[in-house]
């Protein structure tokens, strides 16, 4: 079931045109923007995105401008992620499936200093249910995590479906925020 979901909202992100992505991206930051969550944050982890995701490079750069912190993952050893701080988008370069990654001198930074992470998905339910790529790393860094530490789904309209099979190890976000409306979950 999880494959088949994959397949299908894949096709549909993959079809969507540079301009569609950017357009409904910049709608999805600007909710972020207004939630009480972004606005306190100091130190916020956000995937890099990559393949149409929901863009997070402007997101990035806000969070710079703001004064955030910055955190992205890299991918270390058995499936892992290691929350990493940036100064800029000059600590990146392509890792792991092509995904940007920090290269240059990496400040691993301690998960319980994060108070924001953005999620990366292919699919995602109202209860906060998702479907990732299949390799279970966001599911292994996120079940670290206290329930004070808010966990945010950015994600196109069409990615929120009825259902998403879960099993007891996955992990669940706590909203899902699309260029429409910022769900609530659980």
């Amino acid at each position: 079931m999880k494959e088949e979901i994959r397949k299908t909202i894949d096709q549909i992100r993959t079809a969507m045109s540079k301009n569609e992505v950017e357009v409904k991206s910049a709608k999805i930051e600007e909710r972020l923007y207004g939630t009480q969550h972004y606005q306190s944050a100091v130190t916020i982890m956000t995937y890099v995105s990559f393949h149409n995701e929901v863009g997070t490079r402007n997101i990035m750069s806000a969070c710079f401008d703001d004064g955030k912190n910055v955190v992205v993952p890299i991918c270390g050893p058995n499936y892992t992620l290691l929350p990493v701080k940036i100064k800029g988008f000059e600590d990146l370069e392509p890792g792991t499936m092509g995904i940007l990654e920090p290269t240059k001198k990496k400040v691993i930074v301690d998960i319980n200093r994060l108070d924001l992470i953005l999620v990366p998905g292919i699919a995602f339910d109202r209860m906060g249910n998702r479907v990732g790529y299949g390799l279970a790393y966001y599911d292994r860094f996120l079940k670290k995590f206290s329930p004070s530490t808010v966990k945010i789904a950015l994600a196109y309209d069409f990615q929120v479906v009825p259902s998403v099979p879960h099993e007891k190890h996955d992990q669940v976000v706590d909203l899902i925020i699309t260029e429409k409306e910022i769900i609530h979950c659980q």
